[in-house]
């Protein structure tokens, strides 16, 4: 499955302020805007809030194109960039592509990712849905690695961080 994001703040990096990252996510067959808050990446983890909405993928594509036209919808996320976030007006930041393979190993869901930046690939694991200890869900992935033949390191950052650094576009 593949996808492609979208990220926007506001002209005074409003959103980047509350640590909070907007973006809008294009599918194949749909597409949704969230916005995720409080995200830190601890170790190779990390933890947010997010509060997704889903939306078409006629608005998904103006939204590209005219990211002001957002705060017109209705619907609380929409609502809640101009309210909670001081939102007035959308520029965009940068953007990726993105392959992604789901499945189940072990009573949890992993993610593998293949993150197209203009600069090359980045591959990612992530994790969700397991009750052991983050540590111990690590070392699982790590051990399973080791024995494919793969290298792999804790990330320090995330996609969207990443994202910015590279387009040089962040505040």
């Amino acid at each position: 499955m593949g996808h492609e994001n979208y990220f926007f703040d506001g002209p005074n990096h409003e959103l980047h302020q509350e640590k909070a990252v907007f973006r809008v996510r294009l599918m194949s067959d749909r597409c949704e805007a969230s916005i995720k808050d409080h995200s830190a990446v601890t170790s190779g983890s990390t933890l947010r809030f997010a509060a997704t909405s889903d939306i078409t993928l006629e608005q998904g594509q103006q939204a590209v194109q005219d990211p002001n036209i957002m705060l017109t919808w209705d619907g609380a996320l929409f609502t809640n960039l101009k309210t909670i976030y001081g939102v007035k007006s959308l520029h965009p930041l940068g953007s990726f592509r993105n392959r992604r393979v789901n499945f189940a190993w072990h009573g949890m869901k992993l993610k593998l990712d293949d993150t197209e930046y203009p600069f090359g690939h980045v591959y990612e694991i992530e994790a969700s849905d397991f009750t052991d200890p983050v540590k111990d869900v690590q070392e699982q992935i790590r051990r399973l690695l080791a024995t494919l033949g793969v290298s792999c390191r804790d990330s320090t950052i995330t996609k969207f961080q990443r994202c910015l650094r590279q387009h040089a576009f962040g505040p």
